[in-house]
Order: structure tokens, then C-alpha cells, then sequence
């Protein structure tokens, strides 16, 4: 069966078990409750989440927790793929929305085109982040991406291909052009390597002006640094750089490679970068979902014992994340699918302030058997 299928199975489903995805969140309380989520963060995230359509949990969603403790804030990333019906529902809300909601709207516009580039480029699909935080609750509105394919932005390669990803991000949050701005954008992204890529380009309309780039497939110390170094960073360099030595040291990299998050506006990157730690396998493949179920365990166990984060937390963690747990919902049996998506540590300056883990879940209708004996969704 096709993901398209797939996904129009489960809009039907999905929305039969709950009005909205808040909804279908509280219902699912029992099943996140070892995530240990702080009573305002959850709270908050069912009333940013009771006007978003259920469907969106079968497609899928991730949702960034604390483990250290530092902080209680709690980030959601939602994937809309263009062509269902959910995704026809946010067009249609960016006709009377605010700026958040028309430039989903216009995003997807643009991705949904076949006469347009951006499709080429990022797929058939957009990515909604939003940050559920208690010291800036006024944030709460989310951020939109481009969430490209693999091989469309490859390191430093694809220059007027960036530039049209820029564009359509700049035209969709309703910017004028910065040169300043795109300068230092595009800086960032020809100090990518070869080997590299751009995971994600969007920004936050509602927030002061900032452009959001996730550059993928690093691996080590050297190609790290190059590109903090070269893309306007390298005051985040020296921690970044401890970091993947001691990580690497433990074999703690072993089968994963290295995200950097930086924010760019007119006056250049920063203030601070986000390191994510992803597994470098695909996340499903012929044999079925969370091949990667495995790698995380050295990570898991350096992260502790270098006092990075709490050990307690993240043995909750990897507990939970074993693989698929069988629920019986209103319109009968669903599969609640869960992995570790990846870790990220936040970077302002030589100090770590924030150090997440992000959980990959998705709500599924069970798999119809294949006579062939081939898995549904391979």
C-alpha cells in the first residue's frame, strides 16, 4: 500500500477518534505520561493543539522533551503532507488567519505546485514547529519549513536552488528582500562540504525577522568546525568541537551523524546554534519501522555520564521508545508507533543551556495483510 493511502486511511480514521489533535493528545495522556512533561508545558500544548486537525498525528509528529534540568520547555514539529485533506484545511485557514497561518498557506501553495521549483526541491511536504515555553509565552505560534529531499540542496552546490528555497520562505512569512540578510543565508550554506545538506529552511512570521537553516550529514570534529567557522559561528566552535571528541571517544557516534541549527538575520547567525544528534539510517525500510532502535544506546549512556543529562530521564525514555504500543480507539484497534528521533543540545556561546530529546510518534490504522508477505508500509 502507498503512503498516499496510507495517510487518506487515516485522516478518515483519525478523525473519528477526536475532534482535533489536542483532543486526541489528552486521550493519549496515559501513553506520553513516562515523558515526565511539566504541568503548563502540557496544558499548553493541548490548548495550542485543539484547533489543529487529529490527522496530523498519523503523519507523523515529534515532540522534543527535557533531559536535563535546566529547562521545562517542550517543542512540537508536525508533518503536513500537500494533497490531503488536512493540508486543505490550513490553506483554506490561511484566507482569514494571522501571519502564522498565511504563511503555511502560502508554503504549501507553493510545494503543492507542479509549475513550481520548491517542489523539486523540498518534496511534497511542509514542516510546522512550535515552542511551548514558559518564559516566552508570547512565542507560541509557530514556525513553517521547507523541509528539503534528500539529494535536492546538496553542500554548496545548488546556489540559485537555495535561493529560490529562500524566496519562497521570504514570499510565504510576507518579507520584503534583505540582502543583508540573504547573504549571510547563502554564506551558511555554501560553507556546507560535499557530504552535506540543508535538512530545513523556514522562520517564525511572527516573530522579529529570522531565517532557520538545519544543515545535515556531518561527522566529525574537523567538518563541524569548518562550517561554524565559515558560516559566521565560531564562537559555538570550541564547545561543539569538546563535544563530538568526547562523544566520539565513547563511540558514542557510531551509525549517527551531526545536525547544526543556526538562526540568520541581517546581522548574521546567531546568537545561538543547536547541535542535533541523528540516527543515519533511514527511519523505515523493507523489513519494517525503527531500524535504528538499537544505536542510541551508547549515546544514551554518555550523555548521562558526562553530566550532560539526567540519567533517570533518559532511561524513561528509551523505555518508552521500544517500537509500536496497540491501542483500542472509538473506530477500533490503532498502532501507536514511537522511536527517538534525535537528541539536540542548545549552544549559546561555551555554555550548554538546553539539552532535549525528540521523539518520533505516529497513530496508525493496523496494516492490512499482504498475501505477498511483503510489510504494508515498505
Amino acid at each position: 500500500m502507498s503512503f498516499d493511502a496510507v495517510w487518506a486511511t487515516d485522516e478518515k480514521r483519525l478523525a473519528l477518534e477526536a475532534g482535533s489533535l489536542g483532543e486526541l493528545l489528552a486521550r493519549m495522556k496515559i501513553q506520553l505520561s513516562p515523558l515526565r512533561v511539566g504541568a503548563w508545558e502540557w496544558e499548553t500544548l493541548l490548548q495550542t493543539t485543539v484547533d489543529l486537525p487529529p490527522a496530523l498525528a498519523g503523519f507523523p509528529f515529534w515532540l522534543g522533551i527535557p533531559v536535563d534540568d535546566a529547562h521545562q520547555d517542550i517543542c512540537l514539529n508536525l508533518s503536513l503532507p500537500c494533497g490531503t485533506r488536512t493540508a486543505a484545511q490550513f490553506a483554506k485557514g490561511g484566507e482569514t488567519g494571522g501571519k502564522s497561518a498565511t504563511a503555511i498557506a502560502r508554503l504549501l501553495d507553493a510545494v503543492a505546485s507542479r509549475q513550481s521549483s520548491v517542489q523539486r526541491l523540498s518534496g511534497n511536504r511542509v514542516l510546522l514547529h512550535y515552542d511551548i515555553d514558559s518564559i516566552h509565552p508570547e512565542q507560541l505560534q509557530p514556525g513553517c519549513f521547507l523541509y528539503p529531499v534528500r539529494s535536492a540542496l546538496p553542500g554548496g552546490r545548488q546556489q540559485q536552488d537555495f535561493r529560490r528555497a529562500l524566496e519562497a520562505v521570504d514570499q510565504a512569512a510576507g518579507w520584503e528582500p534583505d540582502a543583508a540578510g540573504q547573504g549571510h543565508a547563502e554564506r551558511a550554506y555554501m560553507a556546507l562540504n560535499e557530504d552535506a545538506r540543508l535538512g530545513a529552511i523556514g522562520a517564525f512570521p511572527e516573530r522579529d525577522r529570522t531565517l532557520r537553516l538545519i544543515a545535515m550529514g556531518f561527522t566529525g570534529v574537523h567538518d563541524t568546525g569548518a562550517f561554524l567557522e565559515n558560516s559566521g559561528f565560531s564562537a559555538g566552535r570550541p564547545l561543539v568541537s569538546s563535544l563530538i571528541s568526547r562523544f566520539r571517544k565513547r563511540g558514542a557516534l557510531n551509525g549517527l551523524q551531526i545536525g547544526i541549527r543556526i538562526d540568520i538575520n541581517s546581522s548574521g547567525a546567531g546568537p545561538s546554534i543547536e547541535m542535533q544528534i541523528f540516527s543515519a539510517d533511514t527511519i523505515h525500510d523493507r523489513g519494517g519501522w525503527f531500524k535504528d532502535r538499537n544505536c542510541w544506546a551508547i549515546l544514551v549512556d554518555t550523555l548521562g555520564d558526562e553530566g550532560i543529562a539526567v540519567p533517570a530521564r533518559l532511561s524513561r525514555l528509551v523505555d518508552w521508545s521500544s517500537g509500536a504500543q496497540l491501542l483500542f480507539g472509538r473506530s477500533g484497534p490503532l498502532l501507536l508507533l514511537k522511536r527517538i528521533h534525535h537528541f539536540s543540545i542548545t549552544i549559546e556561546g561555551s555554555r550548554m543551556v538546553k539539552v532535549k530529546a525528540h521523539l518520533f510518534m505516529l497513530l496508525s490504522h493496523l496494516p492490512e495483510p499482504d498475501p505477498s508477505g511483503n510489510p504494508d508500509r515498505s
